[in-house]
């Protein structure tokens, strides 16, 4: 095992012990997870923060509660976001990703989704390309903030993890995330990740990548939890 340690992050809205259930799976096989509630998210009775305070909060943890040692980093929705930007700040540490229905660049093209999966579904290779144009449409915002229902006080930090700033931190990160072994498992039916942009979008950067597509929505953890852990406990048997 080169790496016990697994530092799970949570997706907007969400809480640490979301993922209790894999949490539990993974403790069984003999991990340590990590799933701290992040700021005004769960018992973290903050208020709600920038998105810039979320990852300094989380790599303050790491550096707390990880320190020196090689970990996971696995994160859902929101917090696959994140994951992809820690693999440039803990590079040398990070040996397997984990992503979960991920936030990434591909949210920009979220009305190409339909086009994507079309070509997933008749093999075609075709490379995936930006339409910075697609996530601006108001019925795509206004279809992601419908998705908060009551938790609408969360909106303000919804539209800046989906902004042009917070993209471009992620895609800095790029040239550290490539190379990293990644397991990604996505629901077919996601309405809040574009599923067929999002894998596009991670075939073309990664070099090292296992995709997995479970018949759920957003929350394959919680939809199908047998076999998402069972995905997730496999791979980690053959690559870590």
């Amino acid at each position: 095992m080169i790496a016990k340690d697994v530092v799970f992050i949570h997706g907007i809205t969400s809480f640490g012990n979301s993922h209790f259930r894999t949490k539990r799976a993974l403790e069984a096989q003999g991990y340590v997870f990590h799933n701290p509630d992040l700021p005004g998210h769960g018992d973290n009775k903050t208020s709600i923060p920038k998105f810039n305070e979320i990852i300094q909060f989380v790599i303050d943890y790491i550096n707390k509660n990880i320190g020196e040692r090689k970990f996971i980093i696995f994160g859902h929705s929101m917090g696959g976001g994140i994951a992809q930007y820690l693999c440039k700040i803990f590079n040398d540490q990070i040996s397997l990703v984990i992503l979960e229905c991920p936030l990434s660049l591909a949210i920009l093209s979220y009305a190409d989704n339909e086009k994507y999966k079309h070509e997933y579904e008749n093999n075609a290779l075709n490379d995936f390309k930006v339409n910075e144009n697609s996530l601006s449409s108001k019925n795509n915002i206004a279809s992601l903030a419908g998705w908060l229902g009551s938790k609408i006080s969360y909106l303000p930090l919804l539209l800046e993890i989906i902004s042009p700033k917070t993209l471009e931190l992620f895609a800095s990160a790029q040239s550290f995330f490539e190379n990293k072994k990644v397991l990604l498992v996505l629901g077919k039916n996601d309405r809040i990740v574009p599923t067929y942009s999002t894998l596009f979008y991670f075939k073309k950067i990664c070099k090292n990548i296992t995709v997995n597509l479970l018949n759920t929505n957003h929350n394959p953890f919680n939809e199908d939890t047998e076999n998402f852990n069972k995905l997730v406990i496999n791979y980690l048997k053959e690559n870590n």
